[in-house]
């Protein structure tokens, strides 16, 4: 995805490293009827955007309300809808868990008109890190709502970049209950570099500094610990965008927590029924309830 011709502006904070990032105010969201069993909800941003249309949080919402157990599903890059995170957090939401998909910066309808979704967050090393910094206080944001409004177990389902952003959520926030990796990505410039298919989504990145190169290497989950349990990996065998050896990488460099294996790609993982049963499972577990 090339930046337009006329250039662009790189953003005027860029956090050096994941710790660095402030501790926002509970967000205070607005719910409203979206299409049937979907609701959409908004809340000013706690950061100050970089991207003016990506300066108010939006998102969907689903499942059981009064619940006291959520899940934030977090989505991948370019989507242009809700349907795989929907996807995703319906066996969650059919075990009784309230599933909340907070839109990235730049992404779904928090993109300016004449966007590509997604494309601007991708423009630069620092524009990269500007967006996942903000998702993440957002995230943080909306994890303290949700615990203000009783609810006692939360959880993050990232897939693709955003498995990227909740493996980093994992090693920040140590009352998350659980986080769920969806064909994960734990080192964006590694997968460039090793997959054809990375490369084409992002040439820029084939040939960057090296400051660039180390900005990014400290905002990579898998050279990174998390400061929690209850991680679950699902890793596909035959993905061309985040190549399976980086995925083994990253479950190996969290000490092999539980996981599953899928003969899938990136995007076919998301058809594969065995991907719902297990991630119905995990959430049965989680609560102690019947399949």
């Amino acid at each position: 995805m090339r930046a337009p011709a006329e250039g662009f502006s790189e953003p005027a904070v860029v956090y050096g490293r994941p710790e660095d990032l402030p501790r926002p105010a509970p967000l205070a969201p607005e719910f409203s009827p979206s299409i049937p069993g979907l609701t959409q909800f908004e809340a000013p941003s706690p950061v100050d955007s970089h991207w003016p249309a990506s300066q108010t949080v939006r998102g969907r919402a689903f499942g059981p309300e009064g619940t006291d157990r959520a899940v934030l599903v977090l989505h991948a890059a370019y989507e242009n809808d809700y349907t795989f995170s929907r996807w995703i957090g319906t066996p969650l939401a059919k075990r009784g868990y309230r599933v909340l998909i907070p839109a990235a910066p730049c992404h779904l309808d928090r993109k300016a008109e004449d966007a590509v979704s997604g494309a601007p967050m991708f423009w630069s090393s620092q524009l990269t890190v500007a967006g996942i910094a903000q998702w993440l206080v957002e995230i943080r944001a909306l994890m303290d709502y949700l615990r203000g409004q009783g609810v006692r177990q939360i959880g993050v389902c990232g897939y693709s970049i955003g498995s990227l952003v909740a493996g980093l959520a994992a090693t920040l926030y140590d009352d998350l209950d659980f986080n769920i990796l969806v064909a994960p990505v734990g080192d964006h410039l590694a997968a460039i570099r090793r997959s054809r298919v990375a490369a084409k989504v992002w040439p820029w990145m084939s040939d960057i500094p090296a400051a660039d190169v180390e900005l990014l290497n400290r905002w990579a989950p898998d050279a990174r610990q998390p400061v929690i349990e209850g991680n679950l990996f699902l890793i596909t065998l035959c993905d061309e965008l985040s190549p399976t050896s980086l995925q083994q990488r990253w479950w190996n460099a969290w000490a092999e927590p539980p996981h599953h294996t899928y003969r899938r790609g990136h995007l076919s993982i998301l058809f594969c029924r065995q991907l719902y049963r297990d991630l119905g499972s995990f959430a049965v577990a989680r609560t102690g309830g019947d399949e």
